[in-house]
């Protein structure tokens, strides 16, 4: 008892510990994108004052940070603001030799500078001579008129003019790239002169102008370290001005935090309910509505959809990535069919994996640790000309927190080997690009070989699923223009973990096909603003074949063909207001065929608007729907499921082809913005759910004939199946949150989310709206399994030693979750029980040192730190602490 005691002190010691050796550790080290761009804003703000030697340190410091050739060419502007015309030309020099989109007119524009600077200093210097052939610069800049005002300034004073193109000495060869603030300009072939008051101010003008046509080329010098994210628009867009509520989790976010799941890392997002039944089923939703095989987000991998159509919701562990190969997450919050389709209800999640120079050379990771938990693997990737590529072979096992079934049972048999396990999967994958020049290819495919379990819904507990998986992808972008296409696939047995000996097994094996293709294109346009309009179709081919549903066409599988169309309009009205209209169309066949909605289509429009008060300070408000179509499972399921306790007796679950898609319309005004080095966000929302699909009632044989099974000659004492809620949900609610970079290395995150969800005229004849949990019955068991407040603290330090830590910290509210069981004494057939789930903190973290120049890696990673034991779900593990040993190297 004193050792554990002892080991008890020490867990919850060590953290303080470390905090104080990293306080004594010094400054800390840039961590890449957040401090890169701190940087560039600072420089560009003190350009934009004045203080332009200042601002120039600033930017050779964000690029040493994260090198990015628009920094070069700011740089190189800077110097001309201040009247070093030899430097501004030496780093135009390293902009051009990082081959940028309008390379031909910085080089015609630095050979005559420099053919200037030689005229007046009345000494000769290099020329650097633009191509023999120039393509034409963009419409608002007149190249001629520089070209000429270059010859006026030459002959203004006295030079020889530089010879024709065609003569001209051929282009200075690219050099190496270099961080700026490694390069010295005296080191350059340019040497300092005394540039007359004529040139520069010449110089200066033709600059700007040439700056106008960078800007029409490479964008607004705003964006140059902005994340671009692709999952909350048909187009890709910066953070600030997603027309959707947002969160990015990043590369070192991910590698800090020592997560070794991807609900893990989603816990942080604020709006989000997770209930972990145990290591590898984990329900997630976002406000509100979450249950077991949670069915109301939609997953995405580098945009394909990994939701399990025969089902409904995702399986964790068959995502096909490895952690240490996501590059970021996406995390779309509120509706979004408007651009994905079905069962993007609640919200969307992009996993995007790194690729070419993100996963460039060879990786091997490894972490272990108590519960049996194992995870390893093998990565390599890089760019070789024109093709980018990675691929991985991985492995990763753990053990169930706590057994599901004691050992001195004999009434139940397990039916899988290894029934403590929680999952077991062996992993490869591969992904490439090809760059065509106006054309990128990119494809990829993955297998997984698994075994795993979920909890399902009704009085069944958990399953035991065991097969392969695996996927092929192809993707075809010319600008604007894209063709997207990938087959999922699944093949496994599954059936109770553990089971009375002499009852009917409910083992079964599932067959799973997914083919959808999209296509999309674009315009833009000018009409009272800028507007940007795509529109694209899609098709969707579903394959199943499952023991559980009923027999088709001669044993035939079940299949399905979707159709959608979709639009986005992206009206940029002015430079501060922007208004954005998506809609999409969709066809279910199911629903035409059942004429549950006219012609089988289900509308999904979503309309934004962003007005940007001050820069960097954006406002929006935005309305959107959203649905979620009936799966396989609750339309054709037909099963007898025997009671295990009365082996004589069982349960009918029988389909409904006529349910109805559940539907939400959701309303929201958001605020993103940043106040120097704090980025806050804050939302406010209120949304409306209807026919919300739940298992029904029991409902007794209507007559004797049906109280026998005919396949088994067993006893029914009861049908049920799956049916509309009656009446309307609504929700509202908040989140609050921000990031802070203090310093570099220091990245902090606090977010909060309440939500409150009421049932209205749901039950009996009488109206009115109620959030009355108190009285367990089918509202509380659709409102009261939301906890109304969370808490997420977030913090990343990277110091000079080398010490790398991430922690995180989530507090969630008390909650009491109620659940129905069958019951012929009770109205309806069911019982509902309630069971009251505490409030509790999780802490998790992870200290690691980076050694050999950050080749090599160790570490040491907790989740639940403090061993704060607690249930998500009533039926779900109790969850206790993992410690786990890393290491990681690259090669």
């Amino acid at each position: 008892m004193e050792n554990s005691k002892g080991a008890t002190r020490i867990a919850r010691g060590w953290p303080c510990a470390l905090l104080v050796v990293l306080l004594a550790a010094g400054p800390a080290l840039a961590d890449a994108r957040a401090d890169a761009k701190r940087h560039f804003r600072e420089g560009m703000t003190l350009i934009a004052s004045g203080q332009i030697e200042r601002g120039i340190a600033e930017l050779k410091q964000a690029y040493a940070i994260k090198p990015h050739p628009d920094v070069l060419y700011d740089i190189a502007k800077a110097y001309v603001d201040l009247g070093n015309i030899p430097d501004a030309l030496s780093y135009f020099k390293q902009y051009v030799a990082t081959d940028p989109e309008d390379k031909d007119q910085v080089l015609s524009v630095m050979g005559r500078l420099q053919a200037a600077i030689a005229g007046g200093a009345g000494q000769p210097q290099p020329v650097i001579a633009a191509p023999p052939t120039a393509p034409a610069a963009p419409a608002n800049v007149d190249v001629q008129k520089l070209l000429a005002q270059l010859q006026a300034l030459i002959n203004a004073q006295g030079a020889p003019a530089p010879a024709p193109a065609a003569a001209a000495a051929p282009a200075v060869a690219k050099p190496p790239a270099a961080p700026a603030a490694a390069v010295k300009p005296e080191e350059e072939m340019f040497e300092a002169e005394t540039i007359s008051a004529n040139t520069r101010a010449t110089a200066k003008e033709l600059a700007s102008e040439l700056g106008t046509a960078h800007e029409a080329v490479a964008g607004s010098g705003e964006d140059i370290f902005e994340e671009q994210v692709v999952t909350a628009s048909v187009r890709s867009s910066s953070e600030s001005k997603a027309p959707a509520s947002l969160t990015v989790i990043g590369e070192d976010e991910i590698r800090m935090s020592g997560a070794a799941t991807i609900p893990e890392l989603l816990r942080r997002v604020p709006g989000i309910d997770v209930a972990e039944m145990d290591p590898s089923d984990t329900n997630i939703s976002m406000r509100g509505f979450n249950r077991r095989v949670s069915n109301k987000v939609l997953v995405l991998v580098d945009g394909r959809s990994v939701y399990q159509d025969f089902l409904g919701g995702t399986f964790w562990p068959l995502l096909d990535v490895a952690v240490q190969d996501i590059a970021r997450i996406e995390v779309i919050r509120g509706p979004g069919s408007a651009l994905y389709g079905a069962n993007a209800f609640a919200g969307v999640v992009n996993i995007i994996t790194k690729l070419g120079d993100e996963a460039a050379g060879a990786r091997a990771f490894m972490q272990a640790g108590n519960h049996d938990t194992f995870q390893g693997g093998v990565s390599a990737g890089g760019k070789t000309g024109k093709l980018s590529y990675r691929t991985t072979v991985a492995y990763d096992r753990a053990d169930k927190w706590t057994k599901d079934v004691s050992d001195n049972r004999v009434d139940l048999v397990p039916q899988f080997a290894l029934p403590n396990r929680s999952r077991e999967v062996q992993r490869a994958d591969v992904a490439a690009r090809y760059d065509l020049g106006k054309v990128q290819m990119i494809g990829g495919g993955g297998f997984d070989n698994f075994a795993t379990e979920v909890v399902p819904i009704g009085a069944l507990r958990t399953f035991a699923l065991e097969g392969q998986s695996g996927f092929a992808r192809l993707e075809v972008d010319s600008g604007q223009t894209k063709f997207k296409g990938f087959w999922n696939a699944l093949r496994m047995n599954t059936g109770p973990e553990y089971w009375p000996d002499g009852i009917q097994s409910l083992k079964s094996n599932v067959r799973s096909d997914v083919l959808d293709f999209t296509a999309q294109t674009g315009f833009d346009f000018k009409g009272l603003g800028q507007h940007h309009l795509n529109i694209g179709a899609g098709y969707r081919f579903k394959n199943v074949s499952w023991g559980y549903l009923a027999p088709h066409d001669g044993g035939a599988p079940y299949q399905e063909n979707h159709f959608n169309v979709f639009m986005q309009e992206e009206w940029d009205v002015s430079k501060k207001l922007s208004v954005i209209f998506s809609y999409r169309l969709d066809r279910d066949p199911l629903l035409y065929q059942a004429n549950v909605t006219a012609a089988g289509l289900v509308q999904s429009p979503r309309g934004t608007i962003l007005y940007e008060v001050r820069p960097e300070q954006v406002l929006r408000f935005t309305v959107g729907s959203a649905f979620r179509e009936p799966t396989f499972f609750e339309s054709y399921i037909d099963l007898f499921a025997p009671i295990p306790n009365q082996p004589a007796l069982g349960v009918r679950f029988q389909g409904s082809q006529t349910l109805k898609p559940e539907q939400m319309v959701q309303a929201e005004l958001g605020y993103r913005g940043r106040i120097g080095a704090f980025q806050p966000d804050i939302v406010v929302y209120a949304e409306r759910v209807q026919n919300l699909i739940d298992d029904a009632g029991l409902n007794l044989p209507a007559d004797p004939s049906r109280a026998v099974d005919p396949s088994n000659g067993q006893y029914i004492i009861g049908y049920t199946g799956f049916y509309n809620l009656p009446g309307s949900f609504f929700g509202v609610g908040t989140e609050l949150g921000g990031k802070w970079t203090p310093a570099d290395g220091v990245d902090l995150g606090l977010n909060y989310s309440y939500e409150r969800m009421f049932g209205c005229s749901v039950f009996g004849a009488g109206s009115g709206c109620s959030n009355d949990t108190s009285v367990p019955n089918q509202l509380t068991a659709t409102v009261g399994n939301v906890a109304q407040h969370k808490i997420n603290l977030t913090g990343l330090w990277r110091t000079r030693v080398n010490i790398d830590l991430g922690m995180d910290v989530h507090f969630v509210s008390a909650l009491t979750w109620t659940e129905g069981s069958f019951d012929i004494t009770r109205p309806g057939g069911v019982l509902y029980t309630t069971y009251p789930l505490s409030a509790y903190t999780l802490i998790n973290g992870r200290v690691g040192y980076r050694f050999l120049q950050d080749k090599l890696e160790a570490g040491l990673a907790a989740y639940n730190l403090l061993d704060d034991g607690h249930r998500e779900h009533p039926f779900g593990n109790m969850i206790g602490r993992r410690i786990l040993v890393t290491a990681a190297g690259s090669f």
